[in-house]
Order: structure tokens, then sequence, then C-alpha cells
């Protein structure tokens, strides 16, 4: 008997993703004493420098006294959020808001909220996001067309960021940045798909990212996706 249910039944290639930089790949397939406390600690990591926040009540008690691997179990949906790209007055920076601040800055922010973790590890990794993530630079173009608009006296702008839809994607492509379009008001495009992520500077609310959006796993899970 053949299975026949996925790629019908091997008519279908998939091509293998690009191997990941060079620094991740070390510490995610090292044994050393360095890249174990990276692996330890991946999920806490991978939150400190993801670009959205995860929504979700985690039910811890499934894995109390217990001896076998970590179980994630969860009441409800689970589902991401973003903001404004500046934070409330008094506020400290987290997210997407990190990746527009000076690196030193950022790696003191994060740090002070993750004061378990290795600083030469976070380093390591906001640096190799920084240059490799398609969306840092995203991010940061968004930020310099806002902030250059608010500081002209325009009022307040946003953007979207939505998928191409020129390009044709196969069903099992991951998301590439020219798939993604930084659209700006009055350029002709037409106006807001619901799936569309709005990027304002000030934000007092959080917009849930639709999950059929290309970049829905990309800016949560950063270090599957560099």
């Amino acid at each position: 008997p053949h299975f026949g249910m996925c790629c019908n039944r091997g008519l279908i290639d998939i091509e293998l993703d690009d191997p990941p930089p060079l620094e991740l790949q070390q510490l995610f397939l090292g044994q050393d004493s360095r890249s174990r406390s990276f692996q330890d600690n991946i999920r806490q990591y991978n939150a400190a420098l993801a670009f959205t926040s995860l929504e979700v009540e985690v039910i811890n008690s499934v894995n109390r006294g217990s001896r076998g691997p970590y179980v994630f179990k969860i009441a409800g949906e689970l589902c991401h959020r973003t903001g404004g790209l500046l934070p409330p007055l008094g506020d400290q920076p987290s997210y997407a808001q990190l990746y527009i601040y000076d690196p030193r800055h950022a790696l003191d922010s994060r740090m002070m909220r993750n004061d378990n973790l290795s600083e030469d590890i976070m380093r390591c990794l906001q640096n190799t996001l920084n240059e490799h993530h398609q969306y840092a630079q995203i991010y940061q173009h968004a930020y310099q067309i806002l902030n250059t608009h608010n500081s002209n006296g325009d009022g307040e702008l946003s953007l979207r960021l939505c998928a191409d839809q020129a390009r044709r994607r196969r069903q099992y492509d991951l998301p590439t940045s020219d798939e993604i379009a930084v659209i700006v008001p009055g350029d002709g495009v037409p106006t807001t798909d619901s799936r569309d992520i709005v990027i304002t500077l000030h934000s007092g609310t959080l917009q849930r990212i639709n999950d059929a959006h290309p970049a829905y796993a990309t800016l949560h899970y950063v270090l599957l996706f560099p």
C-alpha cells in the first residue's frame, strides 16, 4: 500500500530550507556547555527576541512531578499580538520595539527581563537576528518612515505589512521578505485587508496577528525562522 494523503504520492518535491546562520546552527547542534545552556532555555531566548507576544493560558499542572519531557498544554486558544513601535511613556520597550533601538540598549533591556540567561548567548542571538532576520530590516525601515512622517507634523500614520498578491506561492513555501510589502496609505494600493499587520508609532491597544498572514510564524518563532 502507498500513503497518498501528502505530497501527491511523492510527485510534489518540497525544497529544503536554507541552513540557519552558522552561529545559530552551532548553538542548535553543539554539545559544549554553552550550546547546552542555549538548548535548555531555548523557549525563553525565543520569547526575549520575538517580534510579537504570545497570548495563551498555559496549564502547568500537567508537568508537576513528571520525569518525562515538558508538555505544553493550554486552555482555550493561542494567539500572537503586536503593538506600536514606541512604548507608552514610562514603559520599557519590548518585542518588535527593541529592533529599532540601539543594540546595546536592546540587549540591556532583554537581559533585565531575563537575568537568568547568558548575556553572551543573548548578544550572539541578537546580532544574528539583526543581521539575518528579514523582518528586522523591514521594521527598521517602517520606523524610519513613521518617524519622518511624525516629525513633519503630518499626524499619525500607519503602515501595513501585507502579502504580495502578485507572487504565486506554493502551498508549502515559507514566507520570504520579497513576499511582504510595506504599504503607505495613498500610494494607490487598495486599503486594508483584515489579515494585514498594521504598524504605528503609538498604539493604545494590541493587534492580533491573523494566523493566515505569511509573517505569523516568522515574527514569533524567530529562532526557527531566522
